[in-house]
């Protein structure tokens, strides 16, 4: 029995390498086009934009993120609708400062009070949509920071025949606190690669949700927001009905950043949590498949069940390695070759992420922006028994 199980865990163990290897394969390939305008639109010219940014609360942050939008170099018309759900949310000073900051930008305040729906960020976004001007619309998250040309590569990929949604690729900027830099590490270092290798099986049918750019029409046609307003992950709904109507979900080659304000090991803990059961609820399949990924759990298992100076080895060198490829792959991501990154993390990272997964099977409640939810099936959010008196607080993510 005990053969069989060294068997098992080596063979595991083996595979979790190699699948680890071909996605760091394809994110040496995976082309960003960061500080550069894309090649002209091959398809007509380039469309008018509403950019939708729902917002609440603000830290040390969030001007600079909302004037990287302001700040925007596209070739056609645009316009950005900052919503907020309450007139006295002090992010609104903020906006209209950065608005002020960059007058010839085509921007408003619009409050969006509480429609019902369970997702208060859909509830915003879905007032934002009824007011925008144009046909092409662009949603974003908060804490999100754009180079110049991101609008331009969004617009470039959608044109493209087939695209129903664009969308790219995050970097995490690692908030202060060891809960932040071991999440930014996940982030920055295997959770693109991980998109990648879903996109080269052709199973890319879900939407990062830190930007996304698609026609108003595409939108109509799943049902609008409002079909996802008492969903917790708008962003897989968006993109996994949109593919569901045979239209492709297509990564722009640029990278966006996100700033959060950190916080603690259990905030941290927390929002991984509520990430990971998100995850389960609605790729419940790949979700439970996915701890056979993890690249320092079986090669640990593997070496403390065998028990020999060559496994010990084997596993030690594996975990060198691990780090070395964290770490391309976190200065890849950033642009420079020469950035510090926190790689020696990794390792760290993999067993957190496997408690996640033992955790997210035990248990639907989360926690976001304040307010305790069940997640149900499909990722399906209710609110809890006496969760309703409390306000919308923002949250990281």
């Amino acid at each position: 029995m005990a053969a069989f199980l060294h068997v098992v865990l080596a063979i595991t163990a083996l595979q979790s390498v190699l699948l680890a290897l071909w996605q760091h394969a394809l994110a040496l390939r995976f082309a960003f086009q960061q500080d550069t305008p894309p090649r002209s639109l091959s398809h007509g010219p380039a469309p008018s934009i509403s950019v939708l940014k729902p917002l609440k609360g603000h830290d040390h942050e969030t001007a600079k993120n909302l004037e990287s939008w302001l700040a925007q170099e596209y070739p056609a018309g645009f316009e950005i609708l900052f919503g907020v759900a309450s007139a006295e949310d002090p992010v609104g000073d903020v906006v209209r400062e950065a608005m002020s900051r960059h007058s010839r930008a085509s921007a408003r305040l619009i409050l969006c009070p509480p429609n019902g729906a369970a997702n208060p960020k859909v509830s915003t976004l879905t007032q934002l949509e009824a007011v925008s001007a144009h046909g092409t619309l662009v949603v974003s998250d908060a804490d999100v920071r754009v180079s110049p040309h991101c609008l331009a590569h969004l617009a470039r990929t959608l044109v493209e025949p087939g695209a129903g949604l664009a969308h790219s690729i995050y970097r995490l900027q690692a908030p202060g606190g060891w809960g932040g830099r071991i999440e930014s590490v996940g982030v920055n270092a295997d959770f693109w690669p991980q998109v990648l290798q879903a996109r080269s099986f052709g199973m890319l049918d879900f939407a990062l949700g830190a930007v996304m750019c698609l026609r108003r029409e595409t939108l109509k046609g799943i049902g609008g927001f409002q079909a996802i307003q008492d969903h917790l992950a708008d962003d897989f709904q968006l993109g996994n009905r949109i593919s569901r109507r045979g239209l492709r979900i297509e990564l722009a080659p640029t990278r966006v950043e996100c700033w959060g304000s950190g916080g603690s090991l259990g905030e941290t803990w927390a929002h991984m949590l509520r990430w990971t059961r998100t995850v389960r609820a609605c790729k419940p399949g790949p979700f439970f498949l996915s701890i056979l990924g993890n690249q320092t759990l079986w090669p640990l298992l593997w070496a403390a069940t065998t028990r020999s100076a060559l496994s010990w080895s084997l596993m030690a060198t594996w975990i060198v390695a691990r780090v070395l490829l964290a770490s391309a792959r976190i200065q890849k991501l950033s642009g420079r070759s020469d950035a510090p990154t926190d790689a020696w993390l990794a390792p760290a990272h993999d067993l957190v992420q496997a408690a996640l997964w033992l955790a997210a099977h035990f248990g639907r409640t989360v926690r976001w922006a304040g307010k305790a939810y069940a997640v149900g099936e499909g990722g399906k959010m209710t609110l809890l028994p006496g969760e309703a008196s409390r306000n919308w607080e923002r949250a990281p993510g």
